[in-house]
């Protein structure tokens, strides 16, 4: 598009003409994108188009001003490095590089605007690598506004997901205060340059807008107006192995509409607003009320420029005054008109028509909806009557002539031939019934084999001991169990590549089992791979992205310093899932989460989260439910810690209340060896209850119970005793030891405390790191609604 004529040698000649000049440079700048360019070459841009050191001067303030007001608003900050501006001072936000936000850390800085700065950014916390567009606002005295807008695209990107739409990861608050935004970055061409340098034929052309206006489509069924659609926003990216893809960018100037879905259509903002000259409808420039009408006219001028290579208007010499005249008044040549040769018969007709409906100047006579135009376009390419066009019967017979050219002359033959014909398809039509017959027979038999293989497979991978294997009927009794779930583990991500959701479910799987095997290497690398996967699908919150946060939180590091950060892993988790607790896990992620309140000193708030818990398992976990079996053995061991809780806070009649709950449902188990275990811990709480009880007798056997010694003093097990017991190195043996070093000792018995020094010494020293880098890290007063 021009951008205006050069030096004209001499300054405009009244106040007039500098109105009109300073008004048509001013746009022309917009048109050219000159306002998303560093000040440097906004001066240089000026200077070669103008001559007028007055002009020059108005039009560098009011870019100056614009920049302000939209900041990022008119950036595409998921794009390409170089459509994104740099509007701060040289070196001012150059400080943050390195620095970590949230779980990512800065790498570089891509630009900024008035409103925020745009970094790239990698995950920094080593569960997964993934590179984003880190938008993060100024900071500043006042940002009151700038918080509620950046509050208002969060709300708009977090409602959109779609494979058309480039989608938001991650959104939080520093620590300063400042909100973030991580988002998809894109790598790809403007939709305009793609077909250009791929070569694409008109065909081509129009399935690719096909999926543009499903993406604007998904949008409005959001209730969100995209304003601003253009060249710059709309990518294409090339997929290793199938079709391009188109993304959808930058919602930075969009707007929900209020109200319900069937009034998606309403005023958004009655006055004038941020937007694209080239561009905007017929309403923008006028102030009128801007609907999902006003997205499916970009639509049309985009697709006009798709398929002419050229656009509809020539805006960049013009004044505002003159745009707006030109846009809301005069009609632009049909696309066929000014197409190349090659594409202009192609065009005329259908196409055309199309182009002119979606870009009709009155809202009403355009498309309905972006999925009216999706349709409409879609019924050209498979060579129905469009419905932009009147449906004469002329029209209609060629359009179906045109579809069945085939058809129609094999119509003609029948006809001819008929009498002599009526068996020969009698005889086809039986044949066809048959083979239909067969193939659905062949397909329940398929069915029923891929149900007993998923079924085998599952049987395999949950039941991870030799003997199992050794025994079953489908291969020979040599192979180990570990190379046939490594072979499972090597098949997952080739045979289902175009099943994200159930390869992450796999992936879960596998690494349940490897955890099982006492292979946590392994293990790790599979529930790293469910997080990322299940991050790239779904949309915080989520129960099945809060699994995966619960699973990857045990795998940080047991070092002290890293506690922090599985804390703050398992609060978004339990976060998630109490915003949508489906499923059996909530009670299991709050039990490692009340013990980490516990180990900070704050047993109070421990209590509160195991009381949800609690809450949760009674009404959930009933008869007919898939997790009744976890029923008794999760009330024993939230309440046993409740009774903890209560211990911590020196209401020992509370403490002994729960310690009597969790005794009653334990008698209610089989008596199992599995359950050794539930009951062990429990003694633990029971001896220092006791103790503080003044029952020093009752407190020793429960303590000595509780670190897996078996004198005779102490208690006897309900339970058979597994092979393998808790180790004393292990958190609740330990906790009995250091119990049992302090009762000993306080009565004179210091002989006796001795082989449970060590490991309570260890403990000790471990438990009183983790509780002071858990007080002092701040990881419990992030906002929990921040995913």
């Amino acid at each position: 598009m021009s951008t205006g004529s050069t030096h004209t040698g001499r300054p405009a000649a009244n106040v007039a003409d500098v109105h009109e000049r300073i008004s048509a440079r001013f746009l022309a700048a917009l048109d050219a994108g000159v306002d998303l360019r560093p000040a440097d070459e906004q001066g240089a841009w000026l200077a070669e188009t103008e001559a007028d050191p007055t002009v020059r001067a108005a039009v560098a303030a009011m870019l100056a001003q614009h920049g302000a007001a939209d900041g990022l608003l008119d950036t595409p900050l998921f794009a390409r490095e170089e459509a994104l501006p740099d509007a701060g001072l040289p070196g001012e936000e150059d400080a943050r590089i390195g620095e970590r936000v949230g779980p990512w850390r800065i790498e570089d800085r891509l630009g900024a605007g008035g409103m925020g700065v745009v970094y790239r950014a990698t995950r920094a916390d080593g569960l997964y690598d993934r590179t984003v567009a880190l938008k993060l606002l100024h900071p500043g005295p006042d940002r009151t506004a700038l918080v509620r807008r950046f509050a208002a695209e969060r709300q708009i990107l977090a409602r959109l997901e779609h494979v058309g739409i480039a989608r938001l990861y991650d959104g939080g608050v520093t620590d300063e205060g400042l909100p973030y935004l991580a988002l998809e970055r894109v790598d790809g061409q403007p939709l305009i340059a793609y077909p250009s340098t791929h070569d694409l034929a008109l065909r081509a052309r129009v399935a690719l807008f096909v999926q543009v206006c499903e993406a604007v489509a998904y949008a409005h069924r959001r209730l969100v107006i995209h304003r601003d659609l253009k060249p710059s926003n709309v990518l294409v990216a090339d997929v290793e192995g199938g079709p391009p893809q188109v993304k959808l960018l930058d919602f930075g100037i969009a707007k929900l509409v209020k109200g319900d879905a069937d009034e998606a259509t309403m005023l958004t903002r009655a006055a004038l607003g941020p937007m694209t000259p080239a561009y905007a409808a017929p309403e923008q420039f006028l102030g009128q009320p801007v609907t999902t009408a006003t997205d499916v006219y970009a639509l049309g001028v985009l697709l006009y420029e798709l398929l002419a290579d050229v656009r509809p208007y020539d805006l960049g010499a013009l004044t505002a005054a003159q745009a707006e005249r030109v846009v809301c008044d005069e009609t632009p040549p049909r696309p066929s008109a000014v197409a190349p040769p090659s594409r202009a018969r192609a065009l005329a007709g259908d196409l055309d028509q199309i182009v002119r409906t979606a870009m009709a100047k009155e809202p009403d006579r355009r498309y309905a909806s972006a999925e009216a135009l999706a349709a409409d376009l879609q019924r050209y390419l498979d060579g129905l009557p469009v419905l932009a066009r009147p449906a004469s019967a002329g029209y209609l017979a060629r359009k179906f002539v045109g579809r069945h050219r085939t058809g129609v002359t094999v119509a003609l033959l029948v006809v001819a031939l008929l009498a002599a014909t009526v068996g020969f398809y009698t005889q086809r039509l039986a044949t066809e019934r048959d083979r239909a017959q067969q193939a659905a027979t062949e397909a329940t038999a398929q069915a029923e084999r891929a149900e007993a293989v998923a079924g085998f497979l599952e049987r395999l991978l949950r039941a991870p001991n030799s003997r199992w294997y050794n025994d079953a009927e489908a291969t020979g009794p040599d192979t180990p169990i570990r190379a046939v779930i490594d072979e499972a583990a090597t098949r997952v991500a080739r045979d289902f590549a175009d099943r994200p959701d159930l390869r992450a479910d796999l992936h879960h799987l596998l690494g349940d089992t490897y955890l099982a095997l006492g292979l946590g290497d392994e293990a790790h690398y599979h529930h790293r791979t469910v997080l990322a996967l299940r991050e790239s699908l779904y949309t915080a919150p989520h129960p099945k992205l809060a699994e995966a946060l619960y699973y990857a939180a045990w795998f940080v590091s047991d070092h002290p310093e890293d506690w922090a950060t599985r804390t703050g892993i398992l609060r978004r988790a339990v976060a998630m899932q109490r915003a949508r607790n489906e499923g059996n896990n909530f009670p299991f992620m709050v039990q490692p989460l009340a013990d980490a309140y516990l180990l900070a000193g704050r047993p109070a708030a421990a209590d509160s989260v195991l009381a949800e818990a609690l809450a949760f398992v009674t009404d959930t976990f009933v008869p007919g439910h898939d997790g009744y079996r976890y029923r008794q053995p999760v009330q024993a061991g939230v309440a046993r810690d409740r009774a903890l809780a209560h211990l911590r806070l020196g209401d020992l009649d509370e403490s002994a209340r729960w310690l009597a709950y969790a005794d009653s449902v334990l008698a209610l188990l089989p008596r199992e060896a599995q359950y050794f275990g539930v009951w062990q811990v429990q003694q633990c709480v029971r001896g220092r209850l006791r103790w503080a009880q003044g029952r020093p007798a009752d407190a020793e056997r429960a303590l000595l119970a509780c670190a897996g010694f078996k004198p005779p003093e102490a208690l006897p097990a309900p339970f058979p005793t597994p092979e393998t017991p808790l180790p004393l190195v292990v958190e609740p043996t330990a906790r009995a030891c250091v119990a049992l070093v302090a009762f000993y000792d306080a009565q004179g018995r210091a002989d006796e405390a001795d082989p449970y020094r060590t490991a309570a010494t260890r403990f000790v020293t471990a438990s009183d790191s983790i509780g002071a880098v858990l007080q002092t890290s701040g990881v419990f007063d992030a906002p929990l609604e921040t995913w």
